[in-house]
């Protein structure tokens, strides 16, 4: 379920002299959870950076669009933009438009998702995580990396 578009700031109006983001929270029904917990069962929310309110459209080709009733499979982490509202529960897409996979094919053994640069098989991707995971365990998170100047 696509909802309605609202502003970044606390009341979801536009505000003056801030920065001003227009959102769209897109509520995705969970089907099987591969990695991490998420804080309900059944279904999360995903917060994009776009969409549409009475007088402004906002479009980005940084994120990748939502239609009701597809499958999807999806790389998720929680909003520390400098937008983030950390008493809402939602989620943003890791990679924003490379952290959403279409489903491309699928039959009785089998189901791949396409992404931007890759495609997933479902049926081996369990058994990948923990390899792709100790393949980049080592490399600093944005927020511990250090910016070096000459």
């Amino acid at each position: 379920m696509i909802l309605s578009s609202k502003w970044s700031n606390p009341d979801g109006s536009r505000g003056a002299n801030v920065r001003n983001v227009l959102q769209t929270d897109v509520n995705v029904t969970i089907d099987k959870t591969y990695k991490g917990k998420p804080t309900k069962s059944d279904s999360v929310v995903i917060r994009i950076e776009q969409g549409e309110t009475k007088d402004t459209k906002v479009i980005s080709e940084g994120y990748p669009t939502f239609q009701k009733g597809e499958e999807i499979l999806v790389f998720l982490s929680r909003d520390d933009s400098d937008v983030a509202n950390p008493n809402e529960d939602y989620y943003v897409l890791t990679g924003m438009l490379q952290g959403k996979y279409n489903l491309k094919e699928k039959n009785a053994d089998k189901k791949i998702f396409k992404g931007v640069r890759d495609e997933i098989d479902l049926s081996t991707f369990s058994n990948e995580i923990p390899n792709e995971i100790e393949k980049f365990k080592d490399r600093p998170k944005m927020k511990d990396a250090k910016l070096y100047q000459p």
